[in-house]
């Protein structure tokens, strides 16, 4: 078909044979899905004993115990103003996930990134598709951009304001610390070398980095050395005995102690160092067909590490928003350096899916709100050269066009927990776009018979 038959088409015609067009009802379709089944997930509900709940009921009823502030606050407004603590969750975690997404569409707006990406599993849509949108996890990352903003706009007169919300994200959730304390670091090493003039300059940065963070590296050995017990996870499971949820507990006796009718997210607290261990046994051992964990890991993290840092290849115009030339120059050693910062996260804990999530949200949010100055000032050479030797290899081994980088945002699958990678293309997009088409095909067909 030549040019000049393709103007003889009518405008509609022209717009679908567009690649465009297509991608576009994808994109719709796929945003479609995740609402369904977000809609799915809040009529189902969550139990008191599940992680989702159970996390954010962890408190100080049993005395101080990590993970416990943002609990503890849940608990005085629920008792001081006689409301439900289901619902108030339900609340916080819809407004903390709606914030993210509104962030990161509009930092990929102000970047001129093409938006086709964020609905997909390794990316905004992770949290609906691995059921874990009701955790602390958004509001973690929250806490992250703001401090990064503060950082990175007055370093000196927010300090107090970067050591506040360190703390709280800490005394939340001690994940903060993975996601943060090398970025944060790295910048403040950078503000501080710059206002030394003498040739012990790295040195006296070093120190003066290290000591603006004490407050938080203090509150951190708390979080480490209260780690909690069975007794504190005992006092706090009662103290919301009070309080009536909605639905049935799904481990009414309990998961680990059905003596003492303990589950859920707050059950975790009484892990100790076996347990730990157990984990990172679980991690590195054979799955079923002898399949060896690390090497999917690795498949997977480099498969979505290609297709983020090279998103500005991807001109495809979606819901009238086109994307823009963009220098992204500095993307990749962004990702390396987040990737980097999680790893003892993929070690030492199982929910691969929700540090993915982590991974992508504070890559996008570090690139938006760092200059391209700022990040390559604060990288030593040698992490470039080293991102720089990765880059080539990986895309030798993928190659660079258009095509594979939509094919492999396609089938890139993550599921949460690390033992289930042997069936991520089950939660690739393209699985999940196929199998609700063909489920609503099917309904069709039956709504049609029902009507002979």
């Amino acid at each position: 078909m030549n040019k000049n038959s393709i103007k003889k088409y009518p405008s509609i015609l022209k717009c679908l044979l567009k690649k465009d067009t297509y991608l576009t009802i994808y994109f719709v379709f796929f945003v479609l899905i995740l609402l369904y089944q977000f809609y799915d997930q809040l009529s189902v509900g969550y139990t008191r004993d599940s992680w989702n709940m159970g996390e954010w009921m962890i408190n100080y009823q049993g005395g101080f115990v990590r993970r416990g502030l943002a609990g503890e606050i849940l608990y005085v407004l629920c008792n001081s103003l006689n409301i439900s603590p289901y619902y108030l969750i339900i609340s916080i975690s819809v407004i903390c996930y709606c914030a993210i997404i509104i962030f990161i569409v509009r930092a990929f707006l102000k970047k001129g990134y093409c938006i086709w990406v964020l609905p997909f599993v390794f990316f905004l849509g992770n949290p609906i598709l691995n059921d874990f949108w009701v955790r602390k996890d958004n509001l973690i990352l929250i806490l992250f951009i703001l401090i990064i903003y503060c950082i990175v706009n007055k370093p000196k007169l927010y300090l107090i304001y970067i050591n506040l919300l360190f703390i709280l994200g800490l005394l939340i959730h001690e994940s903060i610390f993975f996601i943060t304390f090398p970025i944060l670091f790295l910048l403040l090493f950078q503000h501080y070398k710059g206002k030394v003039k003498d040739s012990y300059k790295n040195v006296k940065a070093l120190f003066q980095s290290i000591l603006s963070l004490v407050p938080s590296l203090i509150c951190l050995l708390l979080v480490m050395y209260y780690v909690g017990s069975l007794e504190v996870a005992y006092d706090i499971w009662h103290s919301w005995d009070y309080a009536e949820f909605p639905y049935v507990d799904a481990y009414p006796e309990g998961r680990m102690f059905p003596d003492k009718e303990i589950a859920g997210g707050i059950e975790a607290i009484t892990w100790d160092k076996d347990k730990t261990e157990g984990l990172l046994l679980q991690v590195i051992e054979l799955l079923p067909g002898e399949l060896y964990p690390p090497l999917i890991f690795i498949f997977t993290i480099s498969t979505i590490y290609f297709v983020l840092f090279n998103i500005n290849k991807l001109d495809f115009k979606i819901l009238s928003v086109k994307p823009k030339k963009n220098d992204t120059i500095v993307f990749p050693y962004i990702l390396a350096l987040q990737l980097c910062a999680l790893l003892p996260l993929f070690m030492i804990a199982i929910d691969y899916g929700r540090w993915i999530y982590y991974w992508a949200v504070t890559s996008f949010a570090i690139d938006y709100l760092v200059s391209r100055q700022q990040v390559m000032n604060m990288l030593p050479e040698w992490f470039i050269r080293c991102v720089d030797f990765i880059n080539q290899k990986i895309t030798y081994l993928f190659g660079n066009s258009k095509g594979v980088i939509v094919l492999l945002s396609l089938f890139i699958g993550c599921y949460i927990l690390h033992d289930l990678f042997l069936y991520s293309i089950y939660n690739s997009s393209l699985y999940i776009a196929l199998s609700n088409f063909s489920l609503l095909f099917a309904r069709f067909f039956l709504f049609l018979g029902s009507l002979i």
